[in-house]
């Protein structure tokens, strides 16, 4: 179990590493146009939760109290999304759009099931709305992911996708 300051500042982490990814390739597809306000949109509202997630922690912190209690939430997923994410980030060259858009859907579902699973949904008041949003929040970006998928014809990763995220549980990445 971890406590909750660390998951919501692990949770800070991958937004924050998402936040720079997508900075980075709106940057590297300047020139598409659609493509790069595609990723700097993404970008600008993972900045955005990480600030929510900011306030949350400066709140919990100073009403420690309203807030005890150990979490259920799945560390070793977490650290395979910070590891996957840094892994495909320092790959070197950018990557092709597809590929783009393939990593980027995939860090979305990923941060999907990770808000949906975790027990802050559920178990703490005052937190669960606050996760809930972020969920919805990731949930908005997988769709905008998706139509711009379906609009310029990039299909579903292959099964041995080399990005894929570890599930330390042995089921499939939702």
């Amino acid at each position: 179990m971890l406590d909750i300051l660390k998951a919501l500042k692990t949770m800070e982490d991958i937004e924050t590493r998402r936040a720079d990814l997508y900075e980075w390739l709106g940057d590297a597809f300047a020139s598409d146009s659609d493509a790069a306000k595609l990723f700097m949109r993404l970008h600008m509202e993972e900045m955005s939760h990480r600030s929510v997630l900011q306030f949350q922690c400066r709140i919990i912190l100073k009403n420690p109290r309203t807030f005890r209690g150990a979490i259920s939430f799945d560390g070793q997923y977490m650290q395979g999304v910070l590891d996957t994410i840094g892994r495909f980030r320092n790959k070197g060259s950018p990557p092709l759009l597809e590929e783009a858009v393939q990593v980027a859907l995939m860090f979305e579902t990923s941060a999907e099931r990770l808000y949906h699973d975790s027990t802050l949904m559920n178990s703490i008041e005052g937190l669960g709305a606050f996760v809930s949003k972020l969920h919805h929040g990731c949930k908005d970006h997988s769709t905008a992911l998706k139509l711009f998928a379906m609009e310029r014809g990039i299909l579903d990763p292959p099964p041995d996708f080399p990005y894929a995220i570890p599930d330390p549980a042995g089921s499939a990445p939702a």
